[in-house]
């Protein structure tokens, strides 16, 4: 087996088994009651054996009647949650805006580690690993063709 066809299956084997480990998610839970216990996303628990992520935004103006001061208050509250097998309001990743009286409701599911984080820009460990991964197959690929190129000239 060539180096070049090494790297290739090296790489192919790091990418089936991180995509195969990430059937448990990681994700964070927070403002909803747990075993009647509130949970702040202040300190968000980290819950494990998720099979997606859920992160709830709701906006809601609230009128004053004009007895204090007249002005409008938005209250805005987030949620995070794991959902579990056997959960039964699952919709595909990405996000889902419904109006409600004075304002929306918000839901965006994902899967993959942490992504209803707070800051979820940063790639997880797999992500970076699946990229890593990807980019090395380009690569090779690349400089095989190059390589090729070079030796028929």
């Amino acid at each position: 087996m060539s180096p070049y066809e090494n790297c290739i299956l090296k790489s192919f084997i790091i990418v089936a088994f991180y995509v195969c480990a990430s059937s448990a998610l990681n994700c964070f839970q927070c403002n909803n009651r747990f075993g009647g216990v509130p949970n702040t996303c202040v300190s968000p628990k980290n819950m494990t054996g998720c099979i997606g992520c859920l992160k709830t935004l709701t906006k809601v103006k609230l009128r004053d009647s004009g007895y204090m001061d007249g002005w409008e208050k938005l209250s805005v509250v987030v949620s995070r949650v794991c959902m579990r097998p056997g959960s039964t309001f699952i919709k595909p990743a990405g996000c889902y805006r419904q109006q409600n009286n004075g304002g929306y409701t918000e839901r965006c599911f994902c899967f993959t580690d942490n992504c209803n984080s707070k800051a979820n820009t940063l790639a997880t460990g797999r992500t970076l690993v699946s990229w890593i991964a990807l980019l090395t197959i380009l690569s090779s690929l690349t400089f095989g063709h190059w390589q090729s190129l070079l030796h028929t000239l």
